[in-house]
């Protein structure tokens, strides 16, 4: 069976192509990388879906695979097609790797990156998401925890990663339309930060 080799500029308006169809309403920027001996392709977004539902459209796209633990790339066999004659022919695409990044507005951060973004998230989501990043890694907990009742949020922590986040995640909330307030309360374990997310008020019965 005859292979027809894409370069990596036709296998990137492939790509545009499949990421306009399964995500008509999201700008996606493909990028070509050309390097001695391959290429791949950077593609970004704002928001919109999540990193892994757009990698299962782009991976069906890549070249080759790369085992890390052996140090060993191996090409991909592409896809078979048929051609404008009826002959059989297999599709070699001309990326070898396809990266993902997804870029958030002024009102998200990384503790959104399960969540679609089409439109605003429940607080209670984001809280849950929140909580992840902090306790991630299997790092201790160091007193995190949140809690969400009537559209209002509390989320705590003991460590300085807390405190970093509380401040940070702040004006991105207020910039969603809820009212924030960071503070930290003296203990006997140390201070114990606290973010408290009040519901818009546009939103309240």
């Amino acid at each position: 069976m005859p292979t027809k080799y894409l370069t990596a500029a036709e296998t990137a308006a492939l790509v545009r192509k499949a990421l306009k169809a399964q995500f008509p309403a999201v700008k996606f920027s493909v990028r070509t990388r050309e390097y001695a001996g391959g290429a791949s392709l950077d593609v970004a977004w704002t928001d919109g879906p999540h990193e892994k539902a757009v990698q299962q459209v782009t991976s069906q796209f890549r070249g080759a695979d790369f085992d890390s633990s052996q140090d060993l790339m191996t090409y991909r066999e592409g896809p078979a097609s048929v051609t404008a004659g009826g002959e059989l022919e297999r599709v070699s695409y001309g990326a070898d790797f396809i990266h993902t990044r997804r870029e958030y507005s002024a009102c998200y951060g990384r503790w959104c990156s399960g969540l679609d973004l089409y439109q605003a998230p429940a607080l209670s989501e984001q809280l849950r998401g929140m909580f992840a990043l902090l306790t991630a890694g299997g790092s201790p907990t160091d007193g995190v925890s949140f809690g969400e009742q009537h559209g209002n949020g509390i989320l705590t922590g003991r460590s300085y990663d807390a405190a970093h986040s509380f401040e940070q995640w702040a004006p991105k909330l207020r910039a969603q339309g809820y009212t924030v307030e960071v503070e930290a309360e003296p203990t006997s374990s140390g201070p114990l930060h606290t973010l408290a997310i009040y519901r818009p008020a546009r939103a309240a019965a």
